[in-house]
């Protein structure tokens, strides 16, 4: 029987963890994560933000097998280190390092609990509790990271007026700063950008979307499509600016 551990529980993660209990079901899998959950719905980020999510936890699932109840995942098929980051790699011993993540204060007055539910049966390392964990094979899924453009002075401002959508903490951030900002603006029309941009519209403030290239969903739509949905974002008060691009950004303007 063969030991596996999976680096990352996203959609690379649970695919690889899957296919492993298929067609090796009498293999360990160990799978180490820095999230306190399992499964996120980060395609619903933006929802959430606006309020056609109303709450974290219907973005958030389970991991479940088919055929094997729930219960009983995590004591005799699947062991899991949430809440824990690896933070070395030993090739030639085989095996990774891992350590507890140090989460981040959330900002008072924010209703953040569904930061710290666990999973039933799930390990947790206590504070400064390190673990060395041995296999035979090793599979990196640590997913991607959000993109920030090289715009002088955007780095600096990152969680504290500039913001990216990734996880549930990057929603409590900006519905922070949210109460207090009157204006936003939002860097690229993707997908993402676009619901942003849309959900910011709704808590009131007046939203600008700047965007390189010359329309928007430049990668997915038509240029005919792309100026009916422009149309429809202005009509909502929404400022667009195409083919344009950002030379600067400090703590009050953007260049």
């Amino acid at each position: 029987m063969a030991k596996i551990v999976i680096i990352g529980l996203g959609t690379a993660g649970i695919s690889a963890c899957l296919t492993i209990r298929k067609k090796y079901p009498k293999n360990e899998v160990i799978i180490i994560d820095k999230k306190e959950f399992d499964l996120l719905h980060s395609c619903g980020l933006p929802f959430l933000l606006d309020g056609r999510v109303d709450s974290p936890e219907k973005l958030k699932y389970t991991l479940r097998i088919s055929g094997i109840n729930p219960a009983s995942v995590h004591r005799d098929v699947v062991k899991k280190y949430l809440n824990c980051e690896a933070t070395k790699i030993n090739p030639v011993k085989k095996s990774v390092e891992i350590n507890p993540v140090r989460s981040n204060p959330t900002p008072k007055g924010t209703d953040a609990s569904f930061l710290t539910r666990t999973s039933n049966g799930v390990k947790n390392l206590k504070s400064g509790e390190r673990k060395n964990v041995s296999y035979d094979s090793l599979i990196l899924a640590t997913g991607t990271t959000p993109f920030i453009p090289p715009i002088p002075g955007l780095r600096e401002l990152k969680d504290k007026k500039a913001f990216v959508i990734k996880s549930l903490e990057d929603i409590v951030k900006i519905k922070e700063a949210a109460k207090e900002a009157k204006k936003a603006l939002v860097i690229g029309a993707g997908a993402t950008g676009l619901e942003a941009a849309v959900a910011l519209n709704k808590k009131g403030l007046k939203v600008i979307i700047v965007e390189a290239l010359k329309s928007l969903l430049p990668k997915a739509l038509d240029p005919d499509m792309s100026e009916i949905l422009e149309e429809r974002l202005r009509e909502k008060g929404i400022k667009i600016l195409l083919n344009k691009k950002m030379e600067r950004v400090d703590e009050k303007s953007v260049t």
